[in-house]
């Protein structure tokens, strides 16, 4: 049993591991069909600071147990959709390379493990590995795009493979490239309203006639992305910029605040309004300038109401997409 000292630095190592995992992953403010996270609004945790934690305060033995607990993490909870490419999925060269020359996203698994699998050696032998990494992901890398594919990205910590983008009728030889573990197909997932209803628990209350409607939510949230394909807008990253920035050459979008830029400005009534699709309405009560760091590092906290609530930051969306 581990003391309670011990359990908080474990949960705490693995908060730090998570929240690697969701930067990872995280969607751009910058067009909402894009997978890229916002370089700039993300601190990440080096691996010095990564080292320094597992070996200077935590002991072998939690080192190893931290290390069980982030390799379960690919066991999907019961009841729950398996996100794509995880490691255990089975995709078949055969079916992909029924696809044609369409092109897929795939990660492509080496059969070196994960970096953050190395818990057991120094953290010199730790940056000596993720170097070998590294150079075997560039090897890869190479012949990938020499058969006509594109190297999307390198993982480095919770993977040692790469992301790609190819024709699908490629797989059969990207597969039988010298250090290739295997292949995984990338796929969109959703959850259809028979799925999500009952996983919620909401039939229960569909079942005494609390079904929600004629209820007005109002999200008080960071703003809405009414550019966002969920909300009946283009759903890139261009649709983005004409909505925040908008065309105009006098937006300065390096200010805290532009009145010359589309959100100072009434938002485009064919996306956000009585006549839009999905967003009907909604209102900036802050403005750009509130939250922002003055020259000398203290917080802006300016108020400059306006009528457009377009979102930059993202959280109001996300709640917005879940209600």
């Amino acid at each position: 049993m581990l003391g309670r000292g011990r359990w908080l630095l474990v949960t705490l190592a693995l908060a730090m591991l998570v929240s690697g995992f969701a930067f990872t992953f995280a969607q751009s403010n910058l067009g909402s069909g894009s997978f890229t996270a916002a370089p700039e609004r993300i601190v990440p945790v080096s691996e010095a600071d990564l080292d320094a934690f597992l070996y200077e305060r935590v002991s072998p033995e939690d080192a190893a147990l931290i290390a069980g607990l982030v390799a379960r993490d690919r066991i999907a909870p019961r009841g729950a959709v398996i996100p794509a490419a995880q490691r255990g999925e089975d995709t078949t060269i055969p079916t992909l390379e029924a696809m044609g020359d369409e092109v897929i996203d795939v990660v492509v698994y080496l059969d070196m493990p994960a970096l953050v699998e190395q818990v057991s050696i120094s953290g010199a032998q730790r940056a000596a590995y993720a170097n070998r990494i590294a150079q075997v992901q560039t090897r890869v890398g190479s012949e990938i795009e020499a058969l006509g594919g594109t190297v999307i990205y390198r993982f480095t910590t919770l993977s040692s493979g790469l992301a790609v983008q190819m024709p699908a009728n490629l797989a059969g030889r990207v597969s039988r490239i010298a250090g290739v573990e295997r292949l995984s197909h990338v796929r969109n997932y959703t959850r259809d309203l028979t799925e999500t209803v009952p996983f919620i628990g909401a039939s229960t209350l569909q079942s005494l006639d609390v079904t929600g409607a004629g209820v007005k939510v109002a999200v008080i949230d960071s703003g809405i992305d009414f550019s966002h394909l969920a909300f009946g807008g283009p759903g890139t990253e261009a649709g983005w910029e004409a909505a925040y920035y908008g065309d105009s050459p006098d937006c300065d979008r390096a200010a805290a605040h532009d009145p010359d830029c589309a959100y100072a400005q009434p938002a485009d009534p064919a996306l956000f309004g009585p006549a839009a699709p999905r967003i009907k309405g909604g209102f900036d009560w802050l403005g750009e300038q509130w939250g922002s760091l003055n020259p000398d590092g203290s917080t802006n906290t300016t108020i400059i109401t306006d009528s457009n609530p377009i979102d930059f930051e993202g959280h109001g969306t996300h709640v917005a997409d879940i209600i």
